[in-house]
């Protein structure tokens, strides 16, 4: 009897678009309307202090330069 169960196929990973902010423009994760309420909001209820800032940047969460950039922040924030 033959034992090999196949392998299951993984769903494709959505296409990415080098340059767009979210470089995901497909269903589930590409939302215009969502992501506008959600910045929108953050936006307007921060008050920037001293000590906290709020720093929009043209890049992907995964993106190297945004993990520099958090770091950097992060290291002016506290002196580290």
């Amino acid at each position: 009897p033959n034992h090999h169960q196949p392998t299951p196929t993984a769903p494709s990973p959505p296409k990415i678009v080098p340059g767009h902010p979210h470089r995901c423009r497909e269903p589930p994760f590409y939302d215009p309307a969502a992501d506008a309420a959600l910045f929108d909001a953050l936006e307007g209820g921060f008050e920037p202090t001293n000590d906290h800032r709020l720093d929009r940047l043209d890049l992907h969460v995964n993106d190297e330069a945004f993990a520099r950039a958090v770091v950097d922040a992060h290291h002016a924030i506290t002196g580290a």
